[in-house]
């Protein structure tokens, strides 16, 4: 049976997942500044790299991309599936190590306790305003 089709299942679903995006927020809300900025290492190219490699969920984002087109380049098809691979693995592990490379930069946000308490609220509130409007579009 479909949740829809048991009306209780969907209302403890939605209560539980609005709590927990309440109790998320609560707890970006109240994240202390980092005590030792000089403890915490920067991401560098190796943690980029490992994080791409083993970022599921964005391969199957590329692979659902991708899925939908061929690129015509051979008629059996199997080398079309190795170039796409090959972009999405390239892509995921780039992208990926420009995120740890913001992440880095913006590493000050964190360490200076009045920036991360403007930071972490900003966060804490969008959250849940974000699932609610979600919710009310859908």
């Amino acid at each position: 049976m479909a949740p829809r089709t048991v009306p209780v299942v969907s209302s403890v679903l939605f209560a539980s997942s609005a709590g927990y995006t309440l109790y998320l927020a609560v707890k970006i809300d109240s994240t202390p500044p980092l005590s030792n900025p000089e403890e915490v290492a920067s991401p560098g190219l190796p943690s980029g790299f490992i994080l791409g490699v083993t970022n599921v969920e964005a391969y199957a984002v590329f692979g659902a991309l991708f899925g939908g087109f061929v690129l015509g380049i051979s008629e059996k098809g199997q080398g079309d599936v190795l170039i796409k691979a090959a972009i999405c693995m390239a892509a995921v592990v780039v992208l990926d190590f420009l995120w740890l490379a913001t992440g880095s930069n913006l590493r000050r946000f964190f360490t200076d306790p009045v920036l991360n308490r403007i930071v972490s609220i900003s966060l804490g509130v969008l959250m849940p305003v974000m699932v609610a409007w979600s919710v009310l579009k859908s």
